[in-house]
């Protein structure tokens, strides 16, 4: 399982949580424009239902972080298999119900 983060945390977690992310460092991570693409285009809100639900399944992401630097891609649409498992004013983090 892994975490869909953007750039700063997905630097970060895992180290601080043993987690995977999907992308992380641009040197560490292969094929790392296209996978930030995808980030941004997910974040973004470009995918529809289908093909969101599609990347997080085939990336074995069960968690997605919505915080400050994933807000600057867009609004997040209300995806139906995200449910939130925590929220305060900073940061919204979503499990992947498949």
């Amino acid at each position: 399982s892994s975490v869909l983060a953007g750039y700063n945390l997905g630097n970060r977690m895992p180290a601080l949580t043993g987690k995977n992310v999907f992308f992380g460092h641009f040197i560490q991570t292969p094929q790392a424009l296209d996978k930030y693409k995808t980030l941004s285009d997910f974040y973004a809100g470009k995918l529809n239902d289908k093909q969101a639900k599609a990347f997080l399944s085939s990336n074995k992401i069960d968690w997605v972080v919505y915080g400050p630097e994933e807000k600057q891609f867009g609004q997040l649409p209300n995806y139906s298999f995200l449910a939130s498992k925590f929220i305060n004013q900073q940061v919204t983090i979503f499990r992947f119900e498949n």
